[in-house]
């Protein structure tokens, strides 16, 4: 038997428009991971949706919050985040991804929706990949990590 990922995309009357463009998103990932891994009986992922999300749905591996915009949940984020880290996953039973629909078109959405659900899957930023789905917009941390990486010197064992 398969294992199947569960996503469950919470909308409300203003966020319902997206809710068919966010699916889609997360279905481009299904393919892309069944493509690439080369096993096509895995990465199944069910994706259900509607106006309230009940915490006692303990099958839920992900919720994705559609939100109009960013009501405190992600500081300084205009186009969602995802919270991923074990604390989020041991407290909530689940991961959560919030994508902000009132930060621009169905493209961006979308673009947002991948990203975010990447984070969810695992995946860090991309850093140097201007195009990249894991690039990162945060020029603020970007340009730390970057200073950070020019200035530590790289030991390498030739022992």
């Amino acid at each position: 038997m398969a294992s199947r990922l569960n996503v469950f995309v919470k909308y409300d009357e203003e966020t319902s428009p997206y809710v068919e463009t966010v699916e889609k998103a997360i279905r481009h990932w299904e393919e892309v991971l069944k493509e690439k891994s080369g096993n096509y009986g895995a990465w199944n992922i069910s994706i259900s949706d509607g106006l309230d999300f009940l915490t006692s749905q303990t099958n839920v591996n992900i919720l994705v919050n559609l939100e109009n915009e960013n009501r405190g949940d992600c500081p300084g984020w205009s186009g969602g985040c995802a919270h991923n880290n074990w604390l989020s996953r041991l407290f909530n039973g689940h991961l959560t991804i919030y994508v902000y629909t009132g930060s621009g078109s169905r493209d961006l959405i979308s673009y947002i929706t991948s990203h975010e659900f990447g984070h969810a899957l695992g995946l860090g930023h991309a850093w140097y990949e201007l195009g990249d789905m894991m690039y990162s917009t945060d020029y603020l941390q970007r340009n730390f990590l970057e200073r950070l990486l020019r200035q530590t010197p790289i030991l390498v064992n030739l022992g």
